[in-house]
């Protein structure tokens, strides 16, 4: 169930655009492919995006260097925040129906309690911050680093750590460590 859920969500990768890096390390066997640049230049924006060929493994990327630098995950978390919500059994299964916790949210579909299956695509991040409430700061400081996921620190603040900091990630990592999806 979790390598299924995880194939399916790969499939977006990681795409950061406009966030402020955290710091860097320099990743090893990283190509530079100048056409990848051409949609965030359609696009007037700034970002990286890296992609692993599944057949020979190659990472590429149009920015080598925002490749490596770190950024706080946003709505990429929802990948590891799923898998950790599994694996610590703070939900049962990827149907089960969460609450959002009520009131008014900034997106009226996130209105609603809805299975993680429904919340991850809209990314609603108000059913993630119920997740996280169950799943809890120590769940979080035992798989952050289990999973080998960025700087592995949920800080204290449990309902906004991926959206604020201090957990931090590159894009290569998210896409180097995917691997772990098929290995909890």
């Amino acid at each position: 169930m979790i390598a299924a859920l995880g194939r399916a969500v790969c499939a977006a990768l990681a795409m950061l655009c406009l966030l402020k890096p955290v710091h860097a390390e320099a990743p090893t066997e990283l190509a530079h492919v100048s056409a990848l640049q051409a949609p965030f230049d359609r696009a007037a924006l700034v970002g990286v995006i890296v992609v692993r060929d599944p057949v020979t493994g190659q990472f590429m990327t149009n920015d080598p260097d925002r490749a490596a630098q770190r950024f706080v995950p946003a709505s990429t978390f929802k990948i590891a925040n799923t898998l950790i919500a599994l694996e610590t059994g703070a939900v049962r299964s990827v149907d089960e129906v969460v609450p959002y916790g009520g009131g008014r949210q900034p997106f009226p579909a996130w209105e609603r309690e809805m299975s993680l299956r429904e919340a991850l695509p809209i990314s609603n991040v108000a059913v993630f911050r119920t997740v996280a409430r169950r799943v809890g700061l120590e769940g979080y400081q035992t798989w952050l680093p289990r999973l080998g996921y960025g700087s592995e620190e949920p800080g204290q603040d449990l309902t906004g750590f991926w959206l604020r900091g201090p957990v931090s990630i590159s894009a290569f990592e998210q896409v180097n460590q995917t691997g772990f999806i098929g290995e909890v």
